[in-house]
């Protein structure tokens, strides 16, 4: 905080190729902030100029953020801050931002879960850490393939990838591993190093009590 301003960044993390665009509200207290402006962050894109940045006060209290990567096939190229918010304070305890909510799409215009943390009073986040897998890039592949996920603590976890018909393929991952993100290549071997062939496969997150999947195309 400098001079009475506050500059909060809108951050995008453990993205892995997999998000196309990200329409969020952020809201906060009027009577203990006032919104000066907001600028676009630095989130990667594939290029420059076909980033779209939007932002508007959709009422007092809360402004809507849209960032999107343009063009057919395009993605964010990875994790960074999608927005800077600079707000006047105007009370000696301003309280917390908090991000009411956030609609994140995929490539194919689906949806993808996302967890959302707010800015404490202190300057730090808030929210709760959770598991996270995210989708595998590039996704079809050949032959190799990149799959990342975050750790919500230090803890034991595993990643293996299994066949259509359910069949232990090869582990990934195994063991315990600090908290934060993490990514492993396949090259498309089984657990003997042996070539894989062509078909869908499914790789599984398994940490505490917790089980993720995801899909991903090896196409040779």
């Amino acid at each position: 905080m400098r001079a009475g301003v506050l500059e909060v960044g809108l951050v995008l993390s453990g993205n892995a190729g997999s998000v196309k665009g990200i329409s969020s509200l952020v809201s906060f207290d009027p009577a203990r902030f006032e919104l000066i402006g907001v600028d676009a962050g630095d989130v990667p894109a594939p290029i420059a100029d076909l980033l779209f940045f939007h932002w508007s006060e959709t009422s007092e209290g809360e402004v809507g953020i849209d960032v999107a990567a343009l063009g057919r096939g395009t993605v964010l190229g990875g994790s960074g801050e999608l927005a800077r918010l600079r707000l006047r304070v105007r009370s000696e305890d301003p309280g917390a931002l908090a991000i009411s909510e956030a609609r994140v799409r995929d490539v194919g215009n689906k949806p993808l879960s996302c967890d959302l943390y707010g800015y404490g009073a202190e300057g730090t986040a808030t929210g709760s850490p959770a598991l996270r897998l995210t989708q595998n890039v590039p996704n079809p592949f050949n032959p190799r393939t990149t799959i990342s996920f975050e750790l919500p603590r230090r803890m034991v976890a595993s990643l293996a990838v299994y066949d259509a018909a359910g069949r232990h393929v090869c582990d990934l991952a195994k063991g315990e591993r600090s908290a934060g993100r993490h990514e492993v290549v396949w090259d498309g071997t089984d657990r003997r190093g042996a070539s894989v062939a062509s078909g869908v496969y499914f790789y599984v997150l398994e940490a505490g009590s917790e089980r993720l999947t995801g899909k991903m195309v090896l196409m040779r």
